[in-house]
Order: structure tokens, then C-alpha cells, then sequence
């Protein structure tokens, strides 16, 4: 698979060999970018492309980003996207594939359970769409009998399909608030 810098840079009849010699950045450094996904390629990397192309650094990111998310991701893709956002977050969830679902379990302040999220493959799927999805479903534990609380939406009563869906289990207030607060971190990052 095409690195997306690469896929950039022939979008615009450019070579990682060119943007090296005329900008007298690395090869490797320009090779490590490639390997990156658009919110972590070097500045300096842009900035080159830049003075080449005569754009700003920050309309080559927004086109760099626009062709990502237009490309839809993979389920690896997910998972590692997934992972990232967690970590920012400064939550270690267990994630793994199954089929064409990318699952998240995050164990929960005060409950014996984790809670499952599940994100479904969609070839359109972007990191968008996962975050405003992921943030929305967090927040969603609101419905209350007795003590505990659960999702208004599940992926057991789902008539449509929707793109991430969590599973109906109970869990207690302040474990809803924790991921009310999340989700709400996710949507901001969105």
C-alpha cells in the first residue's frame, strides 16, 4: 500500500528524491514521514514541499488530510487510530479485530466489567467519523434503572446499522460520568 505522503506527492508530480535534494532534507527523514500518518509528518517536511509548490504548509496538510480521509480506512487503520486517540487520553483500552469490527474494551471506574465499543469497517469509514461516532456512543449512558445506568442505543436493538455501537451492559454513576467525559474529549478532538 502507497504511503500516504508518497500518494501526495505523486498527486503532484513530485518524488521523495526531488523534495530531498531541493530542500536538502534526509531521504530517511522523508522515508520515517512516509510511514506516518498526515498529523504527524514533519514541519520541515512541509515547509520544503511548500517552497517548492508555492503553497503554505498548512493548505499542503489540509490536502494531505482531505485525501486521507477521502481513502476511508482499513480496519488496521482503525485500530491503531483507535489506540492513539486512547492514549492521548491517558486510557489503556484493550483493542483487537474481529471480522470487519475494530473493538475497544475500556474498563470502567468501579465496575467488575469493561465496557465494549464497536466500531464497524465502512470503506468510507473516516477519523471523523469515528470520533464523532466514539463520542457520541460514550456519552450515551444515560438511561437509568435503579442504581445503574445504560446505553439508549446498543448494537443488540440497532434497527439501522450504525457506525460504532456498544454493548448493553449496567454500570454504575460514576462510571457513566467517566465516559461521558470522554466521549466528550473525543468529540473535542473531532
Amino acid at each position: 500500500m502507497k504511503k500516504l505522503l508518497d500518494t501526495y506527492l505523486e498527486s503532484i508530480g513530485l518524488t521523495r528524491y526531488k523534495v530531498s535534494r531541493a530542500t536538502k532534507i534526509s531521504p530517511t527523514t522523508l522515508q520515517r514521514s512516509s510511514d506516518k500518518d498526515a498529523f504527524t509528518i514533519n514541519p520541515r517536511i512541509l515547509w520544503g514541499i511548500s517552497l517548492m509548490i508555492d503553497k503554505t504548509p498548512g493548505k499542503i496538510l489540509d490536502e494531505i488530510i482531505k485525501m486521507e480521509e477521502d481513502n476511508g480506512m482499513t480496519t488496521d487503520e482503525i485500530q491503531l487510530f483507535l489506540s492513539k486517540i486512547f492514549k492521548e487520553l491517558g486510557v489503556n483500552p484493550y483493542i483487537y479485530t474481529n471480522e470487519n469490527t475494530v473493538i475497544a474494551e475500556i474498563d470502567l471506574l468501579g465496575d467488575d466489567d469493561p465496557v465494549r465499543f464497536a466500531v464497524y469497517y465502512d470503506e468510507n469509514i473516516t477519523r471523523y467519523d469515528i470520533l464523532q461516532n466514539l463520542g457520541q456512543a460514550m456519552r450515551d449512558f444515560d438511561m437509568q434503572e435503579g442504581d445503574d445506568y445504560y446505553p439508549t442505543l446498543y448494537s443488540d436493538q440497532a434497527s439501522d446499522k450504525q457506525l460504532v455501537t456498544v454493548e448493553y451492559i449496567p454500570i454504575s454513576k460514576e462510571s457513566s460520568d467517566y465516559l461521558a467525559g470522554l466521549g466528550k474529549k473525543i468529540l473535542n478532538l473531532g
